[in-house]
């Protein structure tokens, strides 16, 4: 049976850019420095294949719905923290793309974050595999979203800000059982941290895409941070230390660092590696 429910997409509109570990702060926890440098030489994005013509992927692990803002030593992966839940499912959708802001422009590196027709993800709590697709609907009055806020301002010419449009639309999110075999192509994620590196506030990460029917794994993005001073949510403070890392300019002009700019990271990854079908 269809079970639709509606998200909330705006962080999800947000293109992303993986880019250089950042320079040093004026840091806090000198002891963190030396060893997340040393991890960040062995961190970055090796991609080994591309697939084209891609309409659906299995999600082969779910995300948290719990953000970890703050636990220490828990494994779960902040440094590939996206969304969680529903909305990690909803994120890699065409129809969630078009439901918040219109489609990135492509840039050098990264694809224009177009969104599968579907996706497939096993349910941990019957073990069923499910088909999760998407449709859109009218977006409630009470809902709309005023077009002059700071945050949806791009920068014109001369740098004068001009209002970006949002399209009114309600994305639902609907899950029935899935038809026949599963995708070809999985995409898994697993906290690589030690407990040595947690004790000094390093995360360790690693994103995988897997070809299922060869086991070959076809690209993987290795990713480190560290916090390097004191606050309140450590890991949201750690995402201006990463490698690669989360500062991003896309094409219209707006700038996105630390936990902003990670919303997307795991969709633009696994967009360079499979290629959406048109």
């Amino acid at each position: 049976m269809n079970t639709p429910r509606a998200l909330r997409l705006g962080a999800l509109a947000l293109p992303v850019l993986l880019t250089a570990c950042a320079g040093p702060p004026v840091r806090y926890e000198p002891e963190a420095w030396k060893p997340w440098q040393q991890r960040c030489a062995r961190a970055g994005v090796f991609i080994h294949r591309t697939v084209d013509n891609v309409e659906g992927v299995l999600l082969m692990k779910p995300r948290p719905a719990r953000p970890n803002l703050d636990r220490q030593f828990d494994l779960d992966d902040p440094y590939g923290n996206d969304v969680g839940g529903d909305e990690y499912i909803a994120m890699f959708l065409r129809s969630a793309r078009r439901s918040a802001l219109p489609p990135s422009p492509a840039l050098p590196g990264i694809p224009p974050r177009a969104g599968y027709r579907y996706v497939e993800m096993v349910d941990p709590a019957d073990g069923r595999r499910y088909r999760y697709s998407g449709e859109l609907g009218p977006l409630p009055a009470a809902a709309i979203v005023p077009t002059d806020l700071p945050w949806l301002m791009k920068v014109g010419v001369g740098g004068r800000p001009v209002r970006t449009e949002l399209p009114r639309a309600e994305f639902h999110l609907r899950r029935e059982p899935a038809p026949g075999p599963a995708p070809r192509y999985g995409v898994t994620w697993e906290d690589i941290s030690t407990r040595e590196e947690r004790q000094l506030w390093i995360a360790g990460s690693s994103l995988k895409v897997v070809d299922l029917q060869t086991g070959e794994v076809i690209a993987e993005r290795i990713g480190y941070m560290a916090r390097m001073y004191r606050s309140d949510a450590p890991w949201h403070s750690a995402t201006d230390y990463a490698c690669p890392g989360f500062t991003r300019i896309p094409g219209d002009g707006l700038r996105f660092e630390g936990p902003p700019a990670q919303a997307g990271q795991t969709q633009v990854f696994v967009e360079q590696v499979l290629r959406p079908a048109p």
